[in-house]
C-alpha cells in the first residue's frame, strides 16, 4: 500500500469525477490519502471528507499565501476546533513562502509561529509549506521547538542542509512529482543523500503531476511513478521503498499505534469502552498525550485508535455484557464527542439489563450547545462520573488545558453536574490527586454547591 502524504482533493478539478479518482487511485496500490487543509473552508472540507471515507484523513491549516484571511484569536479558535474533529492528523499546510518578493513577511511569521504552538498544544505533526524561506522557517521551528511532535516538509524541493536540519528536529522530506522532471537534477542528488527512513511520497495533486503526465491534472493514482523513480535513485526495488514510506507516513502521522489498538477493555468487573481519542481538554495528567513517557497505555493495552469504532464494533468488543457488573465509557477522549454512538451503544445495553456509567469531562452539554443529559439517561446512562478536577476555573486551565476559554470551561462543568442530577439516578463528581487541586475544596463544590457524590482518583491510576 502507497500513502498519498498530500493532495488536496477539496480543488474544483476533482469535483465531476472525485468518487472514480479514488477509485483509480486504490486499483493503482494507494490505500490512504491525507487531504489538506490550506484555509478555514477547505479545511473544514478535508475533515467533513474524511470522516465519510474510510481511506482518508485531513489535516486544517493556513497556506502562507493566505494568511491576509488571518483574525489572531477568532480565527485560531475556529482551527483549533476543527482539529479536534475526527481523523485530523495534522497541522498544516501551514510554513513561510517569501517566492513572489511582495509577502507580509511578518504576518506569515506571526500565523506560522501560532500553529506551531497550535500543533504543540493538541500534539499534532505539522504539515510544513517552505519555498524561498528556509532560513527564516528553521529559525521559527527551532524557536517554537516544533520538533516535539514532527511532522513532513511537503512537496520538497531544496537543498540537502535544509533538509539535515529539518531532520534532525524531527521533520521527514516528503517528494512528489518534480523528483520525476529533468529539471530536477539537484533534487535527485538531495534525495539520493536522505535515509530511506527520512522520506515520504505525496502527489500534491491537482498539480505537478510526474513527467509523463506533465500538463494533466494530477491525481493520487499517479503515485505508483514517484515511487519508481525514488527506487530507481537508491538502486533497490519500488517494493522496498513502498513498504519504508508508508511506514514513514504511518509513524508521522501517528497512524501506526505500533501494536494493535484497543477498543474496549475489562477492568474491576467492568468493562471500559475506549470510543474516541479526542477531547476538548489535554490534561496533565492524561496517558492520551503522545508526549507521555509511558506511552498512551492502560493495564498494559494500547488505546491509541487508528479510527474510531462503529456502534456495532463496539458492541462486538463488548461480547456477552452479562459479564460484567457495568459497561463504562472511558477512554483517552471525551465519549460525548459521539453523542450519537454513545446512546446507540448505551440503549442497546441497557435494553438486556446492564448498567452503563459514562466518565466524562463535563463539556458535552457546551459542546451540543444543548442539555444532552436528559437525553443520555432516556438512553439508558444510569451514572455520571464528572471530572470537576479542580476548586477555580484558572486552576481547571492549568490542570485541564481546556480548548475553552477557562472560565467557560469549568462552569461548563459545574453546569453539566447540575444537569446530570437532575437527568439521572447517580451522578460523582471526581477530581485527580495532582499538587495544583486542592481536593477538600473540591469536595465542598461537589457536596454541598452541587449536591452530589464525590470522588478522589488517584494520579494515574483510577478508572
Amino acid at each position: 500500500m502507497l500513502i498519498d502524504s498530500h493532495v488536496h482533493l477539496d480543488d474544483a478539478r476533482y469535483d465531476s469525477d472525485r468518487a472514480a479518482v479514488l477509485e483509480r487511485a486504490r486499483i493503482a496500490g494507494v490505500g490512504t490519502f491525507i487531504t489538506i487543509g490550506t484555509h478555514l473552508q477547505d479545511s473544514d472540507w478535508a475533515c467533513g471528507f474524511a470522516a465519510a471515507t474510510p481511506d482518508a484523513y485531513a489535516t486544517v491549516g493556513l497556506h502562507p499565501e493566505l494568511v491576509d484571511r488571518w483574525r489572531d484569536d477568532a480565527d485560531l479558535a475556529l482551527y483549533r476546533s476543527l482539529a479536534l474533529r475526527d481523523k485530523v492528523v495534522a497541522i498544516g499546510e501551514v510554513g513561510l513562502d517569501y517566492h513572489h518578493g511582495n509577502e507580509d513577511r511578518a504576518q506569515q511569521q506571526r500565523v506560522f509561529t501560532a500553529m506551531i504552538r497550535l500543533s504543540r498544544e493538541l500534539e499534532l505533526p505539522l504539515v510544513i509549506h517552505q519555498r524561498d524561506a528556509a532560513e527564516d522557517t528553521l529559525r521559527i521551528l527551532r524557536e517554537e521547538k516544533a520538533g516535539a511532535f514532527g511532522g513532513v516538509f511537503h512537496c520538497y524541493a531544496g537543498d540537502l542542509a535544509t533538509a539535515q536540519a529539518a531532520m534532525a528536529m524531527g521533520f521527514r522530506i516528503a517528494v512528489g512529482g518534480i523528483l520525476t522532471f529533468p529539471t530536477a537534477g539537484a533534487l535527485r542528488e538531495v534525495v539520493k543523500a536522505l535515509p530511506l527512513s527520512a522520506l515520504m511520497l505525496e502527489t500534491d495533486g491537482p498539480w505537478l503531476a510526474p513527467q509523463a503526465k506533465r500538463g494533466q491534472r494530477n491525481e493520487p493514482a499517479y503515485l505508483p511513478e514517484v515511487c519508481l523513480q525514488l527506487a530507481e535513485l537508491k538502486g533497490i526495488s519500488a517494493a522496498e521503498v513502498e513498504a519504508a514510506t508508508t511506514a514513514n507516513a504511518l509513524d508521522t502521522f501517528y497512524l501506526n499505534s505500533g501494536d494493535q489498538s484497543t477498543i474496549g477493555y475489562p477492568l474491576k468487573g467492568g468493562f471500559y469502552i475506549n470510543l474516541t481519542n479526542r477531547c476538548t481538554d489535554s490534561c496533565t495528567f492524561c496517558d492520551r498525550r503522545r508526549s507521555n513517557p509511558k506511552g498512551n497505555h492502560i493495564q498494559g493495552l494500547n488505546l491509541t485508535l487508528r479510527r474510531e469504532p462503529t456502534v456495532a464494533e463496539v458492541l462486538r468488543a463488548i461480547g456477552d455484557p452479562k459479564r460484567y457488573e457495568e459497561v463504562v465509557f472511558c477512554g483517552f477522549g471525551e465519549p460525548t464527542l459521539r453523542l450519537d454512538a454513545l446512546k446507540a451503544i448505551a440503549r442497546d445495553l441497557s435494553g438486556r439489563g446492564v448498567k452503563v456509567r459514562l466518565n466524562t469531562n463535563g463539556h458535552g452539554n457546551k459542546l451540543h450547545g444543548r442539555d444532552i443529559t436528559p437525553e443520555l439517561a432516556e438512553a439508558g446512562v444510569h451514572t455520571a462520573s464528572v471530572s470537576l478536577n479542580a476548586q477555580d476555573a484558572a486552576t481547571y486551565q492549568r490542570i485541564c488545558r481546556s480548548s475553552y476559554p477557562a472560565e467557560e470551561a469549568y462552569q461548563a462543568v459545574k453546569d453539566f453536574i447540575k444537569a446530570a442530577k437532575a437527568s439521572m439516578p447517580h451522578v460523582v463528581a471526581s477530581a485527580v490527586t495532582v499538587p495544583q487541586a486542592d481536593i477538600e475544596a473540591c469536595r465542598k463544590i461537589a457536596e454541598q454547591e452541587l449536591g452530589v457524590e464525590f470522588r478522589v482518583r488517584g494520579f494515574q491510576t483510577e478508572l
